[in-house]
């Protein structure tokens, strides 16, 4: 079983089993998509009731991965086909983007529901019929690929984060500053990608603690496989993955309500409530998102019983969602504590235990990644330096690639002050005192995407290039 289908149920594990082959995007991050796009379709009509505490179903999700890598925008073109099949105009009508301030996004709902008003009013005085929004719907679907600039917005505007936590949470929402009533019940979710630097450079233990962006569920997602360009996408799986979809988007607007098992309870009370509670402790910052992870594990299990056209959650379901809760506490954690991903981390870990370097051969075998995969996860890391030594004796041959963790002493490490409109990058220099016992050990420390070259004489020199695939021997 793969990392996705331990991670859903049913009929939308069968969802994303049938679109994983046409796209390069990591398939958990396709579920995550889809998992925010459902919930601003069902959010308005569907509540979860847990033994009488009744909440809304919203699912606010955040994409991390290294830019061009890590595929989070075509995580989302993919989940994005599929819902327009489901349902054609849903995110045509409802998904916007450009979150500045919590009053801008009020102000959104205001001028789409007085829009909808007017243009109803005109439909009927010229005998027309009306096939825009009803005014009363009040669901909207926040799209931010560089979510970077909503978390630096939420610095300087506490009305945002306020906004964020209201609508988690299904409260009114109004402007105390212009008249524009009250939005009942608002349906806003959020869908975000950001890499891994901005991720860390932008979040503070006190914007977690501050309950804002706790309320987001992260993923981190890196390219699954390359295609080749003349990949076409099998067009009848993707309308099959549609209408499955859309049975299960129908089903859902029949339901007022949807809960746990008596067994899905039982299942939290012998001691899941516990496992979750105890996760990540002693990391404060990841604490804080574990503040919210049994009541995710509750949202995504609705979603999933739902698809699946059940008017229960099962234990099946609970399972399922704690284990994609479980993948995105622990993305949180290797962000948070350096790593951009699994791949980095299992790369980092060979590294850490050979201070000399390995060769592109060690690491293959030691981490069980693929070249292209090592090449993608390097290109991303500041602190891995690449040193590619020419094949000795006369007859040539390939060369080889030394790769050199980087790491920083301990009054080296500190990082540049940020702006409003760029994070700045941690300058982690090498300052080692001992004398190096080899030319790899004497390479200084280059800028990412810099690799260094002993050429045939023993010299060192640079080269901008960054294509080390062929390189791993």
């Amino acid at each position: 079983m793969t990392d996705y289908e331990a991670m859903t149920t049913g009929k939308i594990r069968e969802i994303i089993r049938l679109v994983e082959p046409d796209t390069e995007a990591d398939p958990r991050g396709v579920l995550l998509a889809m998992l925010s796009q459902i919930s601003s379709y069902v959010g308005d009509t569907l509540y979860l009731d847990d033994s009488g505490r009744i909440r809304p179903l919203i699912i606010d999700t955040l994409l991390i991965g290294p830019t061009n890598k890590g595929r989070k925008g075509t995580a989302l073109a993919a989940s994005t086909r599929v819902f327009n099949i489901a349902s054609p105009d849903f995110l045509a009508q409802h998904e916007v983007s450009g979150a500045k301030t919590g009053a801008g996004i009020i102000g959104a709902f205001v001028k789409r529901r007085d829009a909808a008003k007017n243009a109803q009013i005109e439909s009927l005085e010229s005998g027309r019929e009306y096939e825009g929004i009803d005014p009363g719907d009040t669901r909207m679907f926040l799209v931010e690929e560089e979510y970077a600039s909503v978390l630096k917005s939420g610095k300087r505007d506490a009305t945002l984060q306020g906004v964020m936590r209201k609508t988690w949470d299904g409260a009114d929402l109004q402007n105390m500053t212009k008249d524009g009533g009250v939005i009942r019940k608002p349906v806003f979710v959020i869908h975000g990608h950001v890499s891994p630097t901005e991720f860390r450079h932008n979040l503070s233990s006190a914007d977690v603690a501050g309950g804002s962006f706790n309320r987001l569920i992260c993923g981190s997602v890196i390219r699954s496989k390359k295609l080749k360009k003349r990949h076409r996408i099998d067009q009848e799986n993707l309308k099959m993955a549609g209408e499955i979809l859309g049975e299960g988007l129908d089903f859902a607007k029949t339901l007022d309500t949807i809960a746990l098992s008596d067994s899905a309870i039982d299942l939290f009370d012998d001691g899941l409530s516990d496992e979750i509670e105890g996760y990540g402790e002693g990391l404060p910052v990841v604490e804080a998102f574990v503040g919210r992870a049994e009541e995710y594990v509750c949202r995504i299990a609705a979603i999933y019983a739902v698809i699946d056209q059940r008017k229960e959650i099962k234990v099946l379901d609970v399972k399922a969602a704690w284990n994609l809760v479980k993948y995105c506490l622990q993305s949180i954690t290797d962000i948070l504590q350096g790593s951009e991903g699994s791949n980095e981390s299992r790369i980092r870990a060979v590294l850490r235990k050979n201070p000399d370097g390995v060769t592109g051969t060690v690491l293959l075998k030691a981490t069980g990644l693929n070249a292209a995969a090592i090449q993608d996860a390097v290109d991303e890391m500041a602190d891995v330096q690449t040193i590619v030594v020419p094949a000795k004796g006369s007859k040539g041959g390939r060369p080889s690639t030394l790769y050199v963790l980087m790491e920083p002493s301990e009054d080296e490490e500190a990082t540049d002050a940020m702006d409003e409109d760029q994070a700045a990058v941690d300058d982690l220099d090498d300052a080692e005192d001992q004398e190096p016992e080899n030319e790899a050990q004497a390479v200084p420390r280059q800028p990412k995407g810099v690799r260094s070259i002993v050429d045939g004489n023993g010299e060192l020199r640079q080269d901008a290039g960054n294509d080390f695939a062929n390189l791993l021997n």
